[in-house]
């Protein structure tokens, strides 16, 4: 997944270049974001298709405890840093391992790639009216019929061991409609473990240095803001 991405964004951001235009990069996580910013050879474990699918059957008739812990006898290392919830990486690790290889840890030893001059800004804001958003959110997401879709995907097959259904919200779905939760409480354990995965987001983005962070609750207009982006992104361009 992350080697297509990687060139998929190159030859994009290749072909924006030349046609003499800035590249914006949003969103994402922070690992898609390093993939392009430094140097990391995904190309070194090649991926084994048969082999993955016959893993992502395994963990469906096992389930993710037995797959994590089938990772640890293989990859201790591995194991300790990727967690168990992370199905898709625990597969990509087993993969790498059973290939005869050891899953790489992508974050010692990075080098900047020299074909990107990045600058970096991350939005920021006041943790409490953070998660008070991220609580509010849920609540949308709710209201606009959560609980419906994942009821449509487990009719149509989906089951709760798929790496697609390990995603926050349509976890706790699940374990509401299998009675290990009650609704109050799946609601509850999607909300905190959103502001869980916010709050490791934000450790992530202050790893780079040169970032530069915007407080949202300091701007009342939406355009002051996109105006100081801007002064800063053509300020550090006259540098370069």
């Amino acid at each position: 997944m992350l080697s297509r991405l990687q060139k998929r964004a190159d030859d994009y951001i290749q072909k924006i270049n030349k046609d003499n235009k800035k590249v914006l990069v949003t969103g994402g996580t922070g690992l898609y974001l390093n993939s392009l910013i430094y140097n990391m050879d995904f190309a070194k474990s090649d991926a084994n298709n048969e082999l993955r699918e016959k893993l992502r059957i395994e963990l469906e008739e096992n389930g993710i405890d037995y797959m994590h812990n089938k990772l640890k006898e293989l990859d201790p290392e591995a194991a300790q840093r990727i967690h168990k919830n992370n199905t898709k990486r625990v597969i990509r690790a087993l993969e790498v391992c059973l290939s005869g290889e050891k899953m790489n840890d992508f974050s010692k030893d990075l080098k900047f790639n020299e074909k990107y001059n990045p600058i970096i800004i991350v939005l920021n804001r006041d943790r409490e009216v953070l998660y008070q958003r991220i609580n509010k959110r849920v609540d949308i997401m709710l209201e606009n019929g959560l609980l419906d879709e994942v009821k449509e995907l487990l009719k149509m097959g989906y089951t709760k061991d798929m790496i697609s259904m390990q995603g926050i919200g349509y976890k706790e779905m699940i374990k509401y409609l299998d009675g290990e939760y009650t609704y109050d409480e799946a609601i509850e354990i999607i909300k905190r473990d959103s502001r869980r995965y916010a709050k490791r987001q934000l450790t992530w983005f202050k790893r780079y240095q040169d970032a530069k962070w915007f407080d949202l609750d300091k701007y009342q207009d939406i355009e002051i803001l996109k105006e100081d982006i801007i002064n800063h992104i053509e300020k550090l361009l006259e540098i370069v």
